[in-house]
């Protein structure tokens, strides 16, 4: 794959971070969290695309982050999760699409990450029932706080939901799966 393959792709993109409502930091860089940490995720499928003539198409990936209140300071803990699905050549792909090696608006965001996490390859499910998107808002405790203290207790700016998942079912909601959340009905306490 030589240095910066021409790269396109089509698909879904969704975010979900602790913050309330609307995530200021996300509407601009500039602004401040609602939080002292802004801990989330974008979570991608690709429904079409292809990287230096490797289609993508039908892959899951996300991109979980952890950042300051004011995001345009840096200093950002970031990691990759690409679908064990995914081959060879396409987790390539993309883990360099999301680091920004590949250039692009991925290289504009990866000048704030000062700490990268190892990129890893689990199962990824993403489901897009129109107004309704699902995955799974637990990965960023599962990767990013991995031996560190408790998200919510020891550092009340993360988000304790990612740990401790309201149990109780909303309207919608089959049994065994955990849908996102819009960001009002999980406050952080």
């Amino acid at each position: 794959m030589g240095t910066n393959p021409k790269w396109w792709a089509k698909g879904l993109l969704f975010e979900n971070c602790n913050c309330q409502v609307v995530c200021p930091g996300h509407v601009h860089f500039e602004q401040l969290c609602t939080f002292e940490r802004c801990v989330g995720y974008w979570a991608i499928h690709f429904e079409d695309g292809e990287f230096g003539g490797i289609p993508l198409a039908g892959v899951n990936a996300v991109v979980l982050y952890d950042t300051p209140q004011h995001m345009i300071s840096g200093n950002w803990t970031e990691a990759i999760l690409i679908d064990e699905q995914a081959s060879a050549d396409q987790r390539k792909s993309i883990e360099a699409i999301f680091s920004g090696a590949a250039g692009g608006p991925w290289a504009v965001l990866a000048r704030f990450v000062s700490k990268r996490l190892a990129t890893r390859f689990v199962p990824i499910e993403i489901e897009d029932l129109g107004t309704t998107k699902r995955g799974d808002r637990r990965w960023p405790a599962r990767v990013l706080h991995r031996g560190d203290p408790r998200p919510g207790q020891d550092d009340p700016g993360h988000l304790r939901e990612y740990v401790q998942p309201d149990p109780s079912p909303l309207p919608g909601d089959r049994p065994g799966r955990r849908p996102l959340r819009r960001r009002g009905d999980c406050d952080p306490q």
